[in-house]
């Protein structure tokens, strides 16, 4: 079987376990979510500093985990900002940086956790 064959299989497996999870079932977490909200501030007023932007959340209980993807033509910090960039990447599952075509910088990460399955008692 070739890589893409897997890939395939992957997704499509993925792309059942999505279906068959309903919203309804899950409920914030509220501490996750608490570290998400303070990851979207931070990169926002970064962004709001420095001429970036920031995406909207996008978020769906059934896929349990938040994200957040920020654009800069510069991403510069110091001091204080320098500390707090430290403190939340800890509360991180994944980080990406990236080099756009344009010369600017995508930041993307997430935050897991952030809805859990509802418990049944």
């Amino acid at each position: 079987m070739e890589i893409n064959d897997y890939l395939k299989e992957f997704w499509e497996a993925v792309d059942a376990e999505m279906a068959s999870r309903n919203d309804s079932d899950y409920e914030v977490n509220q501490p996750q979510m608490q570290k998400l909200i303070e990851a979207y501030s931070f990169f926002k007023r970064v962004a709001d500093t420095s001429g970036g932007t920031v995406e909207p959340f996008k978020i769906s209980p059934k896929a349990v985990h938040g994200g957040v993807t920020a654009y800069y033509t510069l991403f510069y910090l110091t001091g204080e900002d320098l500390k707090k960039l430290a403190s939340i990447m800890g509360n991180m599952s994944a980080i990406s940086i990236d080099s756009m075509v344009n010369g600017d910088v995508c930041i993307s990460f997430n935050v897991p956790n952030v809805f859990r399955k509802k418990s049944s008692t």
